[in-house]
């Protein structure tokens, strides 16, 4: 912003902007832990994720070494209404906050099969899907809940090669969910 004497200087969204970047570094430093406990116990690819205005991003990702892996790209955005990871995370938000996105973003399937996929997630505490983005892949997510006061929301992922994971799924599930439930209460959930 230029003030009175034509000078640029700094306005308080940069503070805002910073204090977001900080919190995300936060949540990787508390949360990269578990996320290799869980890497090490299920040996397939593992991703955190948050919500960035209508999209979803990976902010963080641990691969192990593995044939057949998918490689997920942190800084990689993809529309929320578009597969199990975006659902697990508007899990996470108001019913106004849901609204706003169906309102501006494109949806795949219709709104109310989107709204009561995202119900389910919030009563199981899961969602899973096989093919639905990338053909041939695997995804199971879990929300982490916890009271920072920005409003952020995060999901952490198990992705790989169908073929693999569906042979697997009730125990990276179970995997998965005790590992969000962990970080959850590390992040202050009850």
């Amino acid at each position: 912003m230029r003030d009175a004497r034509q000078l640029y200087s700094l306005t308080f969204e940069v503070l805002r902007l910073s204090s977001l970047v900080e919190l995300d570094v936060n949540i990787q430093t508390v949360l990269r832990p578990l996320m290799a406990d869980l890497v090490r116990q299920v040996t397939e690819n593992v991703a955190l994720y948050t919500a960035s205005g209508n999209n979803r991003v990976c902010i963080d990702a641990i691969m192990p070494s593995a044939p057949l892996m998918r490689v997920i790209m942190v800084g990689e955005q993809v529309p929320l209404p578009q597969g199990a990871i975006g659902r697990t995370l508007m899990s996470l938000m108001t019913d106004g906050e849901i609204d706003d996105i169906l309102t501006e973003t494109p949806v795949r399937v219709g709104k109310l099969v989107l709204r009561r996929r995202i119900d389910l997630i919030r009563h199981r505490g899961y969602d899973m899907a096989r093919g639905e983005r990338v053909p041939g892949a695997t995804a199971v997510v879990a929300p982490i809940h916890h009271r920072l006061k920005n409003g952020a929301c995060y999901c952490m992922a198990i992705v790989g090669p169908s073929e693999r994971l569906d042979e697997r799924l009730e125990e990276l599930t179970l995997a998965l969910c005790k590992t969000c439930k962990r970080a959850s209460r590390e992040l202050g959930a009850s």
